[in-house]
C-alpha cells in the first residue's frame, strides 16, 4: 500500500482508493492480530479523506 501511495502518476485520490483496497483485502486475513487489525482501519479512516 506504501508503494501505491508513492506513485506520482496517479491522482491523490486515485492512489488512496487503490491503498484502501490493498490494505481492506489485508485486513481479512483471519490469522491477523486484532490489533494490526485495528491499525490498518485506522489508517483506511484518514485515507477515505482525501479527495482529489
Amino acid at each position: 500500500a506504501i508503494e501505491v501511495l508513492m506513485r506520482k502518476t496517479l491522482t491523490a485520490g486515485l492512489r488512496a482508493a487503490n491503498a484502501i483496497s490493498i490494505l481492506e483485502e489485508v485486513s481479512q486475513d483471519p490469522n491477523m492480530p486484532l490489533f494490526a487489525r485495528t491499525s490498518i482501519w485506522q489508517a483506511v479512516t484518514l485515507l477515505e479523506q482525501v479527495r482529489d
